[in-house]
């Protein structure tokens, strides 16, 4: 009878060295997926402020891109503007000189009717 239960004593012993070794080896892999999971959560967090951080860039450029566009668009028209001016100047000047030499003409003309 000793001997049965010192075989159930050992087989115990060993049911609970084996349990307690598996409990050691489930806590250490539980720290390191624990662990692995902080890195992961970490990386995504850096992740998504660096993914912010080239959305917030690329949403400047695209604000300094608009202003330059409008401005030199602003600058077009006022280019296209000045040109029209001077070209509405110069007709008004060339007419306005037609004008003046067909009158100096008929004044030249009536002097000379007029000395005849």
């Amino acid at each position: 009878m000793r001997a049965i239960d010192e075989r159930v004593c050992n087989i115990e012993k060993e049911r609970l060295d084996s349990l307690e070794s598996s409990r050691k080896e489930y806590e250490v892999l539980e720290s390191r997926l624990r662990n692995a999971l902080l890195e992961v959560e970490s990386k995504e967090r850096r992740l998504n402020e660096v993914e912010a951080m080239h959305q917030n860039e690329r949403q400047r450029k695209m604000a300094e891109l608009d202003l330059r566009e409008r401005l030199m668009k602003e600058e077009l028209q006022h280019t296209i503007d000045i040109e029209a001016s001077v070209i509405i100047a110069c007709t008004r000047d060339e007419r306005r000189a037609k004008t003046n030499a067909a009158i100096e003409k008929a004044i030249a003309a009536e002097k000379s009717a007029a000395a005849a």
